[in-house]
């Protein structure tokens, strides 16, 4: 087995388990249900990012820094599903809001930079 497709396979197992004890669970919190959104609407918005041909290198680097969360989102999903006192405030997909903030707008300026 490739290294490869192990990269591809590990977190679309994780994705998949973690998508698995959400919809078990009898009771969702919010963030449960937001990492659960971001885990159906990133691949859409990669999707349609690459079906629209030619994307501006400024809209291109955020688009791919996103994933990063993406890939560890199946866990976090899995973790707070199992248990909801472990959601902090100020977060989103387990990533504080901080590096929401830096990583879109340092992203950005990698493109525009590299563009």
């Amino acid at each position: 087995m490739s290294v490869g497709l192990l990269l591809v396979l590990l977190p679309l197992v994780a994705l998949a388990y973690g998508l698995y004890q959400f919809i078990r669970a009898e009771e969702k919190s919010r963030d449960a249900i937001q990492t659960t959104a971001y885990i159906i609407v990133y691949p859409v918005v990669v999707y349609l990012a690459w079906r629209s041909g030619s994307v501006p290198s400024w809209l291109a680097w955020p688009i791919a820094v996103a994933g990063l969360p993406w890939i560890v989102a199946g866990i976090h999903l899995n973790e707070i599903v199992k248990d909801p006192t472990v959601v902090k405030d100020n977060e989103f997909v387990g990533f504080p809001y901080r590096f929401w903030i830096w990583g879109g707008v340092l992203s950005v300026a990698l493109g525009l930079l590299f563009g």
